[in-house]
């Protein structure tokens, strides 16, 4: 183990002693890695690699021996972590069909308890973030032949031994998520949570095996391949192919390993997994070596897991999608304040239980029903009681491609119990994993009795032929609908298994899936006619589904220059954009669908709304509110123009207000954004009816606190509040933020005064309007008076400026030491944006401490003043710096400051040096309290 791992491990030890530690809530960072085989964090799997920060969570954390994931494959996976619900209950069947966008994360649960979140990398647990393609890839498994959805496993060596970043994009998410964690120490000291989603070790594609290449290609460089110990790796056992499980078989070949592997091959590329998951494991070195360096580790609990394993050619496959341990063990590892070192949990545990446990820790309650279940009373080193026993069973299940049958795997003590489809058509397998390690000898048929037992288990769990029945009729709905969208060019249309739906040309050559042909061809035809607009298209498409994106992108582009309003070269291009995660195309494809949209707007109004919603999908994921709000507006003039009744537009005007609200409450208000929310009110409450009424006077109130955030709209939210109050003259609220702006703005004028008054005869208990009181007797010299109205209002609301107001009369009224109090009441809730406001309240806190006397308020003194901004250059806040040494008893400091003050002040100082020199002669070194 080297150094640095050691110095961490000594460190934690010595400040993760408690967990919250001072009652705080603990940081909480999760590194969720992508195919990452389970095995490898402990014996005797984690001897075959060098895995220096895995080894240090295992020693100074909980290791999980038996954590699984809940679907062996990255959407659906990340989906159950993120919902703490299975598969089947979100119904997320494969890489397309996940969570929706508005699903409620246990992210989204902490940061509406006060945690600041942050996601990086990977997330990949949404409906639609992989190609449109996983739509239509498993209506494959009910044809009668067999279709290769992949490319042969491969290794590929490049760099040298001083190569060590090779997946450029992890590095680069690592590298911000280190970043963000030294600016969050920096800037503040509330509890964060922090997710971070690499993509290694997941293997890389592999552009020269042309278009049904998926992840194939095991990528390495010889500095990562020497932290790889060869004479440990092992060459898996394989069943012979006529002793295969026929779903095991069906995987196999489309994953294309039905071939024959040499040893060597086999061994490499299990040594470049390994090592491509030795650079995983650097990764989350640099995550810890960041809260180690900010100070941070001592109270952050780290979860590093996985969303799935990788076969890595046990069983004669690579990749996922597999129920065997390679595939369906996952890591799961947690390090922390409070939580047990060295410790190892046999607990049979699944990445469904992270929700639960996130949440535990951070001490918030979870939402609605979950699958999952704390994993807190395993780990803690209190004792903590768990509200629901965690169950001695997993579950996962599997339904997208390059397995012929949904299938649902049950781990419960000793056995993994595997069931198909509805239970009856594929025979199901049955394993003793502590026997049976490598998971060859299938005894389902020794031991009926365990069958019988573990299936009915596993149906009152998930009533899986049901499920299995869903799944089938959501691929036919979904491979029809494909269908339906291409219209009548279907017979010109295909879809290739591994990449997007695409235009498919009447040439016998794109027909049989020759797309090169298809390109020779179409080269030839533009040699006789360079403005074929079909050939380009055609081009567009074959490019496409060899993956050359660039030359697929310049085609379609050449042909939308030929032929700019028709359809089919843009949609190629929206097509093409869609599944490329290309920085460029990403930047363009808004574009296109905005084209689309006009397009559609007049031929197809299904199409047009359905492409303004996937348009709107991207500017609000981007925060690009002003184009959302264009494009929204888009959609009410066509709604409009097809002639839809007043009901559907007034909904759609209330969604936009909705919608763009949130927008009003970063410090950066764009003025475009603005004047389309304003302009969403008006046009909503037009359309209101009955007026007045329950549903206009909620969207009033929304109106005037909309306008109440734009200080650059005060005529209209005056007008609004005063139109508001003649409608509905017993409701308080406007008048609450009429009150609230001549507060914010000092405006003490008879309009002022008025509102603070009607405001206090609608609610007596009304905190800004005593507030307001009290700042006008502030004004007008009532101190006491004042000190009344606004303690009372202070009472019922917080302000800090309330509390400066309060302050000051207090100060007037020589109650120094409760002036200083609520000035220290003031800098709590003082904004970090109010700088003007806080630098007063220092100041006022000063004087008041000095003129109560006393050592203890001379201390006080002196701190506040090492908090003023550029005190140093205030002679007058030097000389109460002065007072304050005197009243501790530091006669040289104090003389020293007067000698300064009389000689760069004079004038300023005079008065007051000498009254320090005749306190310090009455004193006799006996400090009384000082007189104002």
């Amino acid at each position: 183990m080297n150094k640095e791992v050691l110095s961490l491990i000594f460190l934690f030890q010595i400040y993760g002693q408690s967990f919250c530690r001072n009652g705080t809530r603990p940081n909480i960072v999760m590194v969720m890695s992508d195919a990452f085989d389970g095995r490898l964090t402990f014996d005797p799997g984690s001897k075959v690699v060098k895995l220096p920060y895995v080894n240090y969570l295992r020693e100074l954390g909980t290791t999980f021996l038996n954590a699984y994931t809940n679907s062996p494959i990255c959407c659906p996976s990340r989906a159950a972590m993120w919902s703490g619900q299975f598969v089947h209950l979100t119904q997320s069947w494969n890489n397309y069909k996940c969570l929706d966008a508005n699903a409620t994360t246990w992210m989204d649960l902490l940061e509406e308890n006060g945690y600041v979140t942050k996601s990086m990398g990977k997330l990949d647990y949404t409906s639609g973030s992989h190609s449109v393609s996983n739509r239509v890839e498993a209506w494959t498994r009910d044809v009668q032949f067999l279709l290769r959805q992949e490319g042969r496993p491969v290794t590929q060596l490049v760099g040298n031994m001083s190569t060590v970043r090779i997946m450029r994009k992890d590095w680069e998410n690592t590298d911000k998520a280190a970043q963000w964690i030294h600016q969050r120490a920096a800037s503040s000291h509330q509890p964060f949570a922090l997710y971070l989603g690499l993509n290694l070790p997941h293997p890389y594609k592999t552009e020269s095996l042309g278009p049904t290449a998926g992840g194939s290609t095991f990528l390495t460089s010889p500095y990562w391949l020497k932290k790889v110990s060869s004479e440990l790796i092992t060459v898996p056992k394989w069943l012979p192919v006529d002793a295969m499980h026929p779903v095991d078989f069906y995987s196999t070949f489309t994953k294309n390993c039905s071939g024959d592997f040499t040893v060597e091959e086999i061994k490499s590329i299990r040594a470049f997994y390994y090592a491509m998951c030795a650079e995983a494991d650097a990764m989350l070195g640099q995550v810890i070596s960041a809260l180690r360096e900010t100070g941070l580790l001592n109270n952050t609990v780290v979860i590093f897991t996985a969303d799935h394993g990788e076969m890595a050619m046990e069983h004669r496959q690579f990749y996922k999608m597999s129920m065997f341990e390679g595939s369906s063990h996952v890591p799961l590892m947690i390090m922390g304040p409070g939580l047990m070192s060295g410790l190892q949990v046999n607990q049979l545990v699944s990445v469904v239980d992270l929700y639960p446990t996130v949440l535990d820790i951070a001490g918030v309650a979870a939402v609605g029903h979950l699958s999952g279940h704390s994993l807190l009373p395993l780990l803690s080193k209190a004792r903590v009681f768990s509200k629901k026993q965690h169950p001695d069973w997993v579950l996962s299940e599997y339904h997208g491609c390059n397995v012929n049958a949904s299938t649902y795997m049950l781990r419960s003590g000793r056995w993994k119990y595997i069931a198909y489809a509805d239970g009856l058509t594929v025979p199901p397998q049955l394993f003793d994993v502590t026997l049976d390690k490598d998971e060859l000898h299938n005894v389902v048929l020794k031991f009926p009795d365990v069958q019988a037992h573990l299936d009915k288990l596993l149906r009152g769990i998930v009533n899986y032929p049901e499920v299995s029945k869903h799944v089938h009729l959501y691929n036919r709905k979904a491979f029809g609908a494909w269908r339906h969208s291409v219209g009548t060019n279907f017979s010109q249309v295909i879809a290739n298994l591994r990449s997007e739906s695409a235009l498919k040309s009447a040439r016998d050559a794109i027909k049989n899936k020759e797309f090169k042909e298809a390109l020779k061809h179409c080269k030839a035809v533009l040699k006789l006619e360079k403005k074929n607009y079909n050939a380009w298209v055609f081009i567009g498409l074959a490019a496409s589904e060899l993956d050359q994106p660039d030359q697929s992108q310049t085609a379609y582009k050449k042909a939308v220059e030929l032929e700019p309003e028709q359809l089919l070269a843009w949609q190629g291009l929206a097509n093409l954009y869609v599944k490329t995660d290309q920085w460029d195309f990403q930047v363009e494809l808004p574009n296109v669908y905005q084209k689309l949209v006009e397009l559609y707007a007049s031929s197809d109004k299904n199409k047009c709304y359905e492409t303004i919603s996937k348009l709107s999908d991207i500017y609000q994921s981007d925060k690009e509110y002003a184009k959302l709000a264009k494009v929204k507006l888009q959609l009410i003039q066509v709604k409009e123009e097809e002639g839809v009744d007043k009901k559907e537009l007034l909904q759609l005007w209330q969604q936009l207000t909705k919608l763009l609200s949130d927008c009003l409450n970063g410090e950066e208000q764009d003025t475009e954004i603005q004047q389309h929310i304003i302009t969403a009110f008006e046009k909503a409450m037009v359309l209101m009816d009955p007026v007045p009424g329950e549903e206009h006077k909620k969207m009033s109130a929304d109106y005037v606190k909309c306008l109440s955030k734009l200080p650059q709209e005060e005529t209209k939210m005056k007008e609004a509040c005063e139109s508001m109050l003649s409608l509905y003259p017993n409701q308080s609220y406007p008048l609450e933020v009429l009150c609230s702006h001549y507060l914010r703005t000092g405006v003490q004028d008879e309009g002022a005064v008025s509102c603070f008054s009607r405001l206090l005869d609608l609610a007596p208990n009304s905190g800004i309007g005593h507030l307001g009181l009290g700042t006008k007797a502030l004004q007008e010299g009532r101190f006491k008076d004042a000190i009344r109205d606004l303690s009372q209002g202070l009472k019922k609301m917080s302000s800090s400026t309330g509390w400066c107001s309060l302050a000051e009369a207090q100060f007037k009224m020589q109650r120094y030491s409760d002036s200083a109090m609520s000035c220290t009441q003031g800098l709590t809730l003082c904004v970090s944006g109010d700088k003007e406001l806080r630098v007063k309240l220092l100041k006022l806190k000063l004087e008041a401490l000095v003129r109560s006397g006393g050592e203890g308020a001379a201390d006080q003194a002196l701190e506040t003043f090492s908090q003023i901004p550029d005190a140093e250059k205030d002679p007058v806040l030097v000389a109460l710096r002065g007072h304050a040494y005197l009243y501790k008893g530091q006669v040289d400091e104090a003389l020293k400051v007067s000698s300064e003050l009389v000689a760069s002040h004079p004038n300023l100082t005079q008065a007051l040096v000498l009254e320090d020199r005749h306190i310090w002669r009455r004193a006799n070194f006996s400090w009384q309290r000082r007189a104002s």
